[in-house]
């Protein structure tokens, strides 16, 4: 019991406050009790540890001691400071123990049971260490005049200082369990408090000091009535403080010469007063939540009076209008009779009805339709002649039973057509009675279920053969209930596999077979069957001893009220020793594997050294090879220019050779570096962020010489709103120039499209189509292939190196894209270039 603190933090804090006011006052009032008076004042510190127990409970424990022990170092010796400390702890625990027994583990002062049980609480937890102390003190020798008056002295202290001091714990704590404090409560509490002060610091004649403690009463009975008990807490616990003090100075009018009857009368009649204050502020407190529920009830009895003289009213209106409505109901009631024969001749199920005989009075058009008759045939006929003699006599006997009970539900007759056919119809009737009784007619509806019995009877043909099925098959079967792990039926294979009857196999369980702790294999079993079924292998020892691996189908079956666990049984004892030779057989290979694979990594490793001789070699090779060919290609546009004089035809047309072949060798050299480099992953993205736009003018405008030279008509349809990217720009460029030139050259007339679009914000599209012969499907799988050349059919050899697809591929692929081709012969190609681009959308740039 804590009050409801349920923070560690505050509950420690609370307990050290407690343990520092416990040490100061025992301090102060031990020299009081040891001197040659011997008067025991009221007992602060036993007040306080009483407030602290219920405050912080055993938390509060250890610095209650330690208060105590601490205060009475320097008065007494330690070892009597230490017994001091053990007995004074055992009033606070017996307090909260009588506490908890009495009211449970919360416990608040809100109603006079409450007040009685706290002060019975404080009456024996103080009694308990006063008992103690006093017995302790006898045993050590101690002279006390008399072991009962000093039990007594000590228990109206402790119990006075208990009842004065630890309501505040419990008042103050429980905020939202108090009443209002007005102001003139408070004032009249300080008020209270300085007349106190000045009684109990002056010496007043004596008369007068006689009267001044009733003084107090109409204050404290204000106090009561308008602060509540936070005040009264507040003004009991100052007026015992205050009154011990000056009593123990020689003030007031318990001051007397004989310092232990002042003290013995003070302390009564604070525990009394404290009491009193208590009783009294509850009472208060009561009465005016009576008086709150009392106002309450007159005020919601108010508002029923007034909602029930409204709903008289509106009765009274709702009266008048049934009346209304019932002559209206009345003229009403031939139409819907009307329409209810109406409905009876139309409905959709057979209708009779029959009188006390049993002859047919009335049929529908349905009943007629069902057996085939017309209505003259049949009316007045007995029921029982549309049946053979043994279903006549069963309705002659049914028949009296209905007039007795009244009703038949679903009792079911072969009733005979007019084409001697037979239709069975389960009947479902209720019996129209006078008013005196008698009976008038039946009124049953007739359901033909000729279909439904026959499903019955095919269903229960299935079962049959079902039944036959698990008893005669050599598949090992079991009915299972799940929530016992009992058998219910076993077919003959079951029984021979595990050498068991069928009646010893059904008193068996199946942790019988496995071992397996019955609370465990339920739960499995019960999850199964509540599920769609399962496979499982179990591992069973069969009677004879041997041990079998089993692999185990099972499913739910039957209804709700009782699900059953149907199982098929196979031995794979014999497989799992195969996957077992398996396992060790993989395990073998894995080592091969190993073996297999450090040997590859060494030689991956030569290849490495390899190829990085190869980057070497053609690292040098392309500079070896660069320089000549750029002379070459130099002197030879010099000469073409005519910068070293003019040229004949035959000396032009050769010069142009070497030119045209120098510059076709430079571009096999820079394509075969180029493949090098991407495939020894040298090849690096070097991201920025660039304009879109420029980026496609410059490609169209670098390949369009050669598109004009041919006739060909070069557009560019850009249809994203994306303006920046970041990306590798060269190597973006390096796709698009491969992309539109190859466009070009396999392209004799028509026109060459690049389009750019956008799938979403994360990937832009450039997509590259041509009019040219285009790709034909044998050939369109190896268009990316090195050194491969799609040839057109008038040429045996094409122009280029064959590796601008491949490095297109390569480099869409590094820059994290894709490129994809499609083609028809003699319409043309498409290439799409996908490339993932971070963006920036004109409407951001605008902002």
């Amino acid at each position: 019991m804590t009050l409801g603190i349920r923070s560690m933090r505050m509950r420690l804090l609370w307990g050290f406050a407690a343990g520092l006011a416990i040490f100061t006052s025992t301090h102060v009032l031990f020299p009081v009790v040891l001197g040659t008076s011997g008067a025991v004042p009221v007992w602060i510190p036993g007040g306080i540890a009483m407030a602290a127990i219920m405050a912080s409970g055993l938390v509060a424990v250890p610095f209650i001691v330690l208060g105590i022990f601490a205060g009475g170092l320097g008065v007494v010796s330690p070892a009597v400071a230490l017994a001091t400390a053990a007995i004074g702890i055992t009033g606070p625990i017996t307090f909260r123990i009588l506490l908890r027994r009495l009211r449970g583990r919360q416990f608040s002062l809100d109603s006079v049971s409450d007040a009685l049980v706290f002060t019975f609480a404080a009456s024996v937890g103080s009694a308990v260490p006063s008992a103690i102390g006093i017995a302790a003190a006898g045993l050590l020798g101690q002279t006390l005049t008399s072991h009962m008056g000093s039990v007594l002295f000590w228990w109206l202290a402790i119990a006075a200082a208990t009842l004065a001091i630890a309501p505040a714990a419990l008042v103050w704590h429980k905020s939202e369990r108090v009443g209002r404090m007005f102001p003139d409560a408070i004032v009249t509490t300080a008020v209270m408090v300085g007349l106190s002060w000045w009684t109990f610091s002056t010496h007043l004649p004596v008369p007068v000091e006689r009267v001044v403690p009733f003084l107090y009463m109409p204050f404290f009975t204000f106090i009561a009535y308008r602060g509540g008990r936070r005040l009264m807490s507040v003004a009991v616990a100052a007026q015992a403080i205050i009154a011990t003090i000056g009593t123990l100075n020689g003030y007031g009018p318990f001051a007397s010469p004989v310092m232990h009857e002042s003290m013995l009368a003070l302390n009564l009649v604070i525990a009394v007063f404290a009491f009193s204050s208590l009783v009294l502020v509850l009472l208060f407190e009561e009465r005016a939540r009576l008086t709150r529920i009392a106002e309450e009830s007159r005020v919601d009895l108010e508002k029923r009076v007034t909602e029930r003289t409204a709903a008289l009213t509106l009765a009274n209106e709702s009266l008048m209008q049934q009346v209304t409505e019932r002559r209206r109901a009345e003229a009403e009631l031939a139409e819907r009779e009307l329409s209810f024969r109406l409905l009876y001749e139309r409905a959709p199920l057979a209708y009779q009805s029959l009188d006390e005989s049993g002859n047919l009075l009335d049929v529908n058009d349905a009943w007629l339709e069902l057996l085939g008759y017309s209505r003259g045939e049949v009316l007045g006929v007995y029921f029982g002649d549309f049946l053979d003699a043994i279903e006549a006599d069963l309705f002659r006997a049914r028949f009296a039973g209905f007039k007795k009970s009244g009703s038949v539900e679903g009792a079911q007759f072969g009733l005979r057509a007019k084409d001697d056919t037979v239709r069975q119809v389960a009947v479902y009737g209720r019996i129209a009675q006078t008013e005196d009784g008698r009976i008038q007619r039946t009124h049953c509806i007739l359901q033909d279920v000729t279909a439904l019995n026959q499903e019955v009877d095919a269903l229960r043909a299935s079962e049959e053969h079902f039944a036959g099925l698990f008893e005669n098959s050599h598949t090992i079967m079991t009915l299972m209930d799940p929530t016992t792990g009992r058998f219910v039926d076993v077919n003959a294979a079951a029984c021979d596999f595990y050498g068991m009857t069928h009646d010893e196999f059904i008193t068996h369980d199946l942790m019988y077979l496995n071992g397996v702790d019955p609370e465990e294999m339920v739960a499995r079993l019960v999850e199964i069957a509540a599920g769609q079924g399962g496979i499982r292998i179990d591992r069973q020892t069969l009677p004879n001893g041997q041990k079998r691996v089993l692999e185990i189908h099972s499913g739910p079956v039957g209804g709700r009220d009782r699900p059953l666990l149907f199982s098929t049984i196979q031995d794979v004892s014999d497989r799992v020793a195969a996957e077992q030779e398996l396992v060790e057989h993989r395990e073998r290979l894995s080592e091969l594997v190993y073996e297999r694979t450090a040997q590859l990594e060494r030689t991956y490793a030569e290849l490495e050294t390899a190829g990085a001789a190869k980057d070497r070699f053609l690292a040098n090779m392309s500079h070896e090879l660069r320089t000549p060919l750029n002379s070459i290609i130099g002197f030879s546009d010099m000469l073409l220019s005519g910068l070293v004089g003019e040229l004949d035809a035959e000396h032009d047309k050769q010069i142009s050779m070497i030119n045209n072949s120098g510059k076709h060798l430079l571009e096999l050299v820079n394509d075969v570096l180029d493949v090098s480099r991407i495939d020894s992953g040298h090849a690096r993205v070097e991201p920025e962020e660039f304009e879109l736009a420029p980026l496609l003018e410059s490609v169209l405008e670098s390949v369009r010489p050669e598109a004009e030279g041919k006739g060909l008509a070069l557009r560019l349809e850009n249809a994203t709103p994306i303006e920046l990217v970041s990306s590798d720009r060269r190597k973006v460029r390096q796709v698009l120039l491969n992309l539109v030139g190859n466009a070009i050259k396999f392209t004799d007339r028509g026109d060459v499209t690049l389009r750019v679009g956008c799938d979403g914000r994360d990937t832009i599209a450039f997509v590259v189509s041509d009019t040219g012969l285009g790709i034909s499907p044998e050939e369109i799988d190896r268009v990316f292939e090195e050194f491969h050349q799609v040839a057109p059919p008038e040429e045996t050899k094409p122009s280029g190196t064959g590796l601008g697809l491949p490095i297109s591929l390569r480099l869409a692929r590094i820059l994290g894209g894709d490129l994809v081709v499609s083609s028809t012969v003699g319409v043309g190609s498409t290439f799409t270039f996908s490339l993932p681009a971070v963006v920036c959308y004109a409407e951001a740039l605008e902002r």
